[in-house]
This record gives C-alpha cells, structure tokens and sequence, in this order.
C-alpha cells in the first residue's frame, strides 16, 4: 500500500528527527537574524549541531543499548541544550535557581521520553514519528522565515525616480564614506576628548568640515535610506502613513535608491563592501570588496556563533572571564573587516572610472576594541566615553593615511565625503544628532557648502554643483523617530551648536 507523501516523510527516514532537532535551533535563529546575517554564517553551527547530535547518539547507543531510545535522548537532549536561551528568557529571574532548574530539565525530559519507548514497537515508533514531526514543523517555520524577507524586499514599494537629466562633461569618481557613529567636534569635548588636531588636518588637505551639522535620524536604517534618498522618508514614500511600520521598503531602498540609480545611469560603476549587516550590503554592486578568509576555517567566532553560544545551556556554565573571551573572540571579524575596508579603499585609484564608491564603516561605532593606533586591544569588557575616544582616534588614524592614498593616486580629484550616520550610542538624543560632516570638493565646490548642512541635502549638493541637477536645499531637520514608526514627520526641538 502507498503512503501520502507526507506520511512517507514521517515514516520513511524514521530517524530524520536527530537532524532536524539539531538544526532548527540554528536555523531559527538564522531566520530572527536574517536582515542582519547572511546565510553563510550558519554553516559551520549547523554543522556543529548535526556532528555533535549524532556524537551523542553514538556514545547514547552504547549506554542504553537501543538504537531508538538513543536516538530521542541524544536528538531531545542538543535541541533543549541549543535552545536554552528561550526557556531562560521566559522564567528569567521570577524562579530561583532557574539555571539549575533548566539543566535538571534538559536531563531529565530526554531521559523520560526514551524510557517511554522501552522495548520498541509501536510506542518507540510513535515518539519517532512525533519527533519527526515536531522536527520537520520547526525546520519549515526556519526555512519560511528565511524566504519571507527577501520576498517582502522584492515585492516592497520602490522608491519613486527623480527628474534628472545630467549635463556634465567630467566625471569625478565620487567616495561616500560612512564612519558610524562618529560624532562632532564639539561634542567629542564634552567627552574629555580634543578632536581638533584631526579637524585641522582634514581642513589642511582641503576638505570642508560642517561644523555645526547634524544626522536627519538617530538610526543607521533611517539616516542611510534618507542622504541616498536625498529625502526626509514621509517624502521618499507619501503612500505611507505617519504611524505606518511596515520597514519593508526602507531596507530595500538601502540598496536601490535613488543616489545608487543616478550614479549608475550616468555610466558609473559601483563599488560596495562587505560591512557585517546583510542590510546595509550592496552585493550586486559592480565591484563588492569582502575579505577573503574561509568561513569554515576562520579561527575566531563568528558573531552569529557568539550569538548562538550565548543562548546555550552551556553559557551559564561559564565564567564571567570566559564569556567575555568568547565575546572578544567574536570581535576579530568586525577588526579585520574595518582594516579591509580602509586598505581596499586606498588601492581603488587604481581601479578605472567612473566610480561611486559607498564604504558603509563600523568605526567608531561599537564593539570598542581598536586602540588609537588602528591595533586591537586586548580581551576585556570596554564601555563607556573612554573607549569610544580610542575609536574614534584609530577612525582618525586610518581616515587620514586612506585619504592621503586616495587624493595622491586618483588620476582626477575625486569627491570625497566623509559621514556619520549618527553620534554616539548612548548619548542623548541632542549629542546623538551630531555627527562628523566632511567634503573634499574640488575646483572650489565648496562654495555651496554650510556649516549646518545635513545628509539629507549632501547629493543634492553634489548633483547641482558637478552634474548639472537643480535640486532644491532642503530644510535641515532632526526627526525624532525609529524604525518601528520610520515615516513619522517629527522634527526635534532645536539643538545646541557652534552656530548659535
């Protein structure tokens, strides 16, 4: 007698359960993650799970005899220990002891439910088939997760095109340099922190510095989807309504907005590179630079490993030292991907043009761990203001040397525009606004230039000054939102500047 397709996959591959457990855990938590992780960075977890499940099924044969009752206790056994963060997040604190609590669980529930198919029969062949469902539901769920996002993005609004038609002659290549997180002189002393050494050498290779500008949102989503924009976001997208979440379409206009269109309608090629958020990744883009280490031999963990560590049975087992260890460790790609991006930046003169270059850098930007000279500090636990002037005077070390390759080896002067996307995390919402505002403008663009100019109008400057655009100079505004409500129209109070 032939079975329905899906009873023979229940029944059929009788100890597909011992995969599946295994790997949902990681795959669900790969589907939380999705808009900021690219899928690559589950394989060695993955393989880890399915390599420790079945080495626990091995070693639970030789203890209980039986290959089946091995099989839901080893199978049982890793979910619950990949999964202990959820249980621990839904008892927390309210339970004493709730860590020794969880692990007696993660023993005794596996043991219990092997001892119910004793003897094997129908008993051990019903847990099989209930695992393997439970187990094929959950993978489904991952997997459903994964696909919906980037078919929200495909499906997502468009953003609207801009009436432009170029009358240039020269083409400049044109650098867009984010350094996240990195905010304004005078914000920077209120740290205890004098950045003016820095400022003076900017202003000595010829560059502009807004001294009194600020970011148009406090979020990296929300400022990054508005300066490619050229646009306050309610106006990027009228259809959306001031109290609309849908964040679909901000995500997807990170990477198909209106700077990228033009830039690539007048025949220049883009250049991209990997930053560490799938989000903010422009992996289409004509030349995307990442770094060419081997995700399954990299000897440090990666983020989404550390992530998935420190939601184990095993992190509580830990020490402070050790988990702060494991932390570090998962620093090293974000180290050597922020020296990639500035070594890679240097050698583009190289590369013929026309080019807009987008270097999206996470620097200043958290995890503190570069010292003032660009070196990584040594494992420990670095919060707070001091921390943070390290980075920012590391930021300042590989700015400077970066720009000196650029603006020697460009066969053309290249514009150059060097950006925070927002101030320091942890600052409030007045210091948050302040961020660095640089421009290298040649043949005397800087004359349309202002102290107060905000990302929002920084294209429009540049497309009106080389390009022939007349875009009109928006008001430049701080919104007061996130992205839980990205279209609402709320400018914040005025905020202290130099200016005033």
């Amino acid at each position: 007698m032939k079975h329905p397709i899906w009873q023979s996959a229940i029944t059929g591959s009788k100890y597909a359960f011992v995969v599946l457990l295994a790997v949902s855990p990681v795959l669900a938590l790969g589907a939380a993650n999705v808009r900021e992780a690219s899928l690559d960075v589950q394989a060695r977890p993955l393989i880890a799970a399915v390599l420790a499940s079945f080495g626990l099924w091995g070693l639970c044969i030789l203890l209980f005899k039986d290959r089946g009752r091995a099989a839901i206790f080893s199978s049982l056994f890793v979910f619950l220990f990949l999964s202990y963060g959820h249980f621990y997040t839904a008892i927390g604190e309210r339970i004493p002891f709730s860590n020794w609590i969880l692990w007696i669980a993660i023993l005794l529930v596996p043991y219990l439910v092997q001892r119910l198919g004793r003897g094997g029969g129908s008993r051990q062949k019903n847990i099989f088939s209930a695992l393997n469902v439970i187990g094929i539901a959950l993978v489904a769920q991952a997997v459903y997760g994964t696909i919906a996002y980037p078919l929200a993005l495909r499906n997502a609004t468009p953003v609207s095109a801009l009436d432009f038609t170029p009358g240039i002659q020269a083409k400049p290549d044109v650098y867009y340099i984010i350094v996240d997180s990195y905010t304004r002189a005078d914000t920077l002393k209120k740290l205890g922190f004098n950045n003016a050494a820095f400022i003076k050498e900017l202003k000595r290779r010829g560059f502009y510095v807004g001294t009194c500008s600020t970011s148009n949102y406090l979020f990296t989503t929300l400022s990054l989807a508005s300066s490619l924009n050229m646009d306050y976001l309610w106006n990027v997208f009228p259809e959306k309504g001031n109290n609309d979440a849908d964040s679909t379409p901000i995500y997807k206009t990170l990477k198909e907005n209106r700077v990228r269109s033009i830039f690539e309608g007048m025949g220049y090629q883009t250049v991209a590179f990997e930053t560490g958020y799938a989000w903010t990744e422009w992996r289409d883009a004509d030349l995307f630079l990442q770094p060419g280490y081997n995700r399954l031999t990299f000897p440090h963990l990666q983020p989404f490993e550390q992530l998935l560590l420190s939601g184990t049975a095993a992190w509580p087992l830990l020490s402070t030292d050790q988990q702060q260890r494991y932390r570090f460790s998962s620093y090293h790609p974000h180290f050597d991907r922020v020296h990639y991006v500035f070594d890679s930046l240097a050698g583009l003169p190289e590369t013929a043009g026309p080019k807009f270059v987008f270097a999206h850098i996470l620097l200043p930007h958290p995890p503190y761990v570069f010292n003032a000279d660009g070196s990584m500090r040594e494992p420990g636990r670095y919060v707070g203001k001091k921390p943070y002037a390290e980075n920012v005077r590391a930021t300042n070390t590989l700015l400077l040397d970066t720009l000196d390759e650029i603006l020697e080896n460009s066969p053309a002067p290249p514009i150059i525009i060097i950006q925070g996307d927002h101030g320091r995390w942890g600052s409030k919402s007045a210091d948050k606004f302040t961020i660095l505002n640089a421009y290298f403008l040649p043949d005397d663009g800087q004359q349309v230039l202002y102290p107060r100019i905000s990302p929002v109008n920084t294209f429009r400057v540049i497309f009106n000054t080389y390009f022939g655009a007349d875009f009109p100079i928006l008001d430049d505004l701080q919104i007061i939102t996130d992205i839980g409500r990205p279209y609402k129209n709320h400018p914040a109070p005025h905020i202290p500047s130099p200016c005033d």
